[in-house]
This record gives structure tokens, sequence and C-alpha cells, in this order.
């Protein structure tokens, strides 16, 4: 889970036709996106299904590696938003056998709030809440 908690800067919102362009071939049979956000390099997208993480590797960026967590395999998460001063917001997310969350920034408490729904409605309807 280093690889994600090293991530710098904060997500922003990506276009979900566009993140199919990227993730498409990894999707199951009914599996949709319903949210893709990116930092520099990296995208992360919340499906129907799971959690994808693309991380771009070396200086080209022509390795990537592609992490996927089941909603079935999230334990907790949590969400810290930004104050009135404050225009940053997190996410953190804890996988089953792992010690630390996976935490990632974002520019606006909305992406946060909108992906708290997404998470709370894949984990709790795979039985884990």
């Amino acid at each position: 889970m280093a690889i994600i908690q090293g991530l710098l800067g904060h997500a922003t919102g990506v276009d979900v036709d566009e993140a199919k362009e990227t993730f498409g071939g990894l999707l199951i049979r009914n599996e949709e996106i319903l949210g893709a956000y990116k930092w520099s390099r990296d995208q992360v997208v919340f499906t129907t299904h799971r959690i994808i993480h693309e991380d771009v590797k070396g200086l080209t960026g022509k390795k990537k590696s592609f992490l996927s967590i089941p909603y079935s395999s999230v334990v907790k998460f949590s969400k810290e938003g930004a104050g009135w001063m404050d225009m940053d917001a997190e996410l953190r997310i804890w996988v089953r056998d792992e010690d630390e969350p996976i935490e990632w920034e974002f520019r606006k408490s909305e992406a946060v709030n909108d992906l708290f729904t997404i998470l709370s409605e894949g984990v709790l309807s795979n039985g884990n809440g």
C-alpha cells in the first residue's frame, strides 16, 4: 500500500468517458466506472465492484501497474473534509490484512463526499457493514 500512500498532491476529477479509455479493458461485464480522479500521473477509479489504482512508473511513464481492491476487502474508511479556510480533503481506506490505510488527498470536499457515498454503497452491499 506504500505505492498509493506516496502519491503527492491533490487529485482532480476525470471525465468517466476518458477513464474508460484507460480502464475499460480491466472491467468485467456490467461493471461501470462511478468516479475517476487523477494526480499528476497516477489515477484511481471507483467502479460498481471495486477500486482500481493505476500507478505510472519511471521517467517515461511507459510502465504501469494496476491495483484492484474489491469492496469486500475494505474493512473501514473515513473522510476528512475541508474547513472554510482549507480547500482540500482526505479519504482513508483500510484494506483487510494491511496495517496502514490508503490515503488520498483531493482538491475539494465534494469529491470526497461523492467517493464516501460510492464506498458506502459498495462496502455495505457486500455485507461488510
